[in-house]
């Protein structure tokens, strides 16, 4: 009967470190999926931060270069407009002005995008 006792007894401990040692190895695969869905996480985070600064600049350029091609027209169009009020006053001094004008915003387009 003491050998039997003692066989239950160990065959009781083997399931309790068996147990144990599952518990603690679930534990452990756990926290180390954790860790990497932490990880992937941050790295998703960094690429959308990265991708959404590329948006923005991308958009903040296409703003720029949206006005400043809008400002050009404009230049333009007041200048054929202005161009064809002298020629129907037949005033070349009017004329003039406005090829002038033209000319020196084309000149500080040019300065301002070269620097």
């Amino acid at each position: 009967m003491n050998g039997g006792f003692a066989a239950f007894i160990a065959g009781v401990l083997a399931v309790l470190v068996a147990w144990l040692a599952g518990r603690r190895s679930s534990r452990k695969e756990t926290e180390t999926r954790m860790k990497v869905q932490v990880v992937e996480a941050e790295a998703k985070a960094a690429k959308a931060e990265t991708e959404r600064n590329v948006a923005v600049d991308t958009a903040q350029n296409v703003r720029q270069h949206t006005a400043e091609s809008d400002a050009i027209y404009k230049y333009f169009v007041e200048f054929e407009e202005t161009k064809k009020e002298a020629e129907e006053k037949d005033n070349v001094d009017m004329a003039i002005e406005a090829a002038r004008k033209l000319a020196e915003r084309a000149v500080n387009w040019q300065r301002r995008n070269s620097q």
